[in-house]
């Protein structure tokens, strides 16, 4: 769901991202080369602090201090202390948390990987255009508000970093735990839908994305319902809007589209 915005209004950005994050899931090397080849934007993204603490909820609660990855490192190591009975008995629930601990750690390493060549294709693909918009305006050289491209980046992305909004841990775990289903997500999300109203180049690269978006997520639901041999439903003040019926479940596109 985080790199649908950029399917929808890139899909050649898309694939770039996707390539490398999946060669990522067996070759570690393939993200340091891209990076290297990307180093500009890279360099970019870090002086917004995209990078580190601007991952995904799910993900993260994935990696070494969240609960799975706890259970699993568990049971990889029960029985280790035993004796040669107890190792031997427990042995099949060891290999059972060591493979689940490999494929965790390949599952992180393919999700980060994207997350990063996706903000580096939106970055590359938007840059061109939000300068054209910028020099418009009388925007140019060292007053180029290239904090702005970062924050829009961040939020098509889903990968809000609440700490540049000075929302602190403690504040951060409430909304986790009480207010919301995936913070980071939710607010960058909204945020995307307020800076459509701004009337400056943020507010234009908004506006932009999601006509892309709408575009691309009308057509990709039109010719889902011609694959399915299903009248698309259209009807706004229908429940059923923008879905079809799969298995006696209306399902649609979701996500932030």
């Amino acid at each position: 769901i985080h790199g649908l915005p950029l399917l929808l209004s890139n899909p050649e950005g898309w694939a770039r991202a996707v390539k490398p994050a999946w060669e990522s899931m067996s070759d570690r090397t393939v993200m340091a080369r891209y990076v290297t080849e990307h180093w500009d934007t890279v360099q970019a993204l870090s002086r917004h602090n995209l990078l580190g603490g601007a991952g995904s909820e799910y993900i993260e609660g994935m990696q070494k201090g969240g609960l799975l990855n706890k259970t699993f490192a568990g049971l990889s190591q029960i029985g280790s202390d035993s004796g040669p009975v107890g190792r031997g008995a427990l042995a099949p629930l060891r290999m059972v948390g060591g493979t689940a601990q490999t494929a965790m750690g390949k599952i992180e390493t393919q999700f980060d990987s994207f997350l990063l060549a996706a903000k580096v294709e939106m970055w590359e693909g938007m840059e061109p255009s939000f300068r054209a918009a910028a020099a418009a305006k009388g925007i140019s050289g060292g007053k180029f508000p290239e904090k702005e491209l970062a924050e829009h980046v961040s939020k098509m992305t889903g990968t809000l970093n609440l700490n540049n909004m000075g929302m602190s841990p403690t504040l951060q775990q409430a909304a986790g735990g009480f207010l919301m289903f995936a913070p980071k997500y939710r607010l960058a999300t909204y945020g995307v839908m307020i800076d459509v109203f701004r009337r400056n180049v943020r507010g234009e690269l908004a506006r932009k994305s999601l006509g892309r978006m709408v575009a691309g997520g009308m057509a990709m639901y039109l010719a889902a319902g011609y694959a399915l041999n299903q009248a698309p439903n259209l009807d706004p003040r229908s429940s059923k809007f923008l879905t079809y019926d799969i298995g006696g479940q209306s399902i649609g596109i979701g996500s932030a589209w």
